[in-house]
């Protein structure tokens, strides 16, 4: 993982690989494995390559979701996103994923940086997005040890 955070992929990806490999069950494992593996792996191949009992896991959902979004695959990034709301409607991380996912085919438009004007076809998207937002603001203000710590504050 430390490899991973520094930008280290290529070396990063066979050390998840084998943890993975040694324990199929871990979700702690294949959530690695994910993160780790080359841009250009197609999700299919990635998703095809877990067992079943973990896809039904919240956090490989979750990684499943954030890595579709930032190659710009919006529809398996809500798609993974509603899976883990099935899992979890109530986990802070899954709202804001999805409120990310709503948003996600805002990313290409051209000019919206100048215009905020949102196309009428996004526009209820847009809105539910800033409304899940809220309301993982709020459950992450309420329920995380760092808030309750005063590090940070809602505004």
């Amino acid at each position: 993982m430390a490899l991973l955070l520094e930008g280290k992929r290529e070396e990063a990806e066979p050390i998840a690989s084998a943890a993975f490999q040694d324990d199929r069950t871990s979700a702690r494992n294949a959530g690695i494995w994910i993160d780790t593996m080359p841009l250009d792996r197609p999700m299919a191949e990635i998703q095809a390559a877990l067992p079943p009992a973990l896809l039904e896991s919240l956090d490989i959902q979750l990684h499943l979701a954030l890595r579709s979004g930032g190659i710009g695959d919006a529809d398996r990034h809500l798609a993974h996103a509603q899976a883990a709301l099935a899992i979890a409607p109530e986990d802070w991380r899954v709202v804001a994923t999805l409120a990310e996912a709503l948003v996600q085919p805002l990313s290409p438009l051209e000019g919206l940086e100048i215009t905020h004007e949102v196309p009428a076809h996004l526009q209820a998207d847009v809105e539910r997005a800033i409304g899940l937002l809220k309301a993982a603001w709020k459950a992450f203000w309420t329920k995380t040890p760092v808030s309750r710590a005063g590090m940070c504050r809602p505004t």
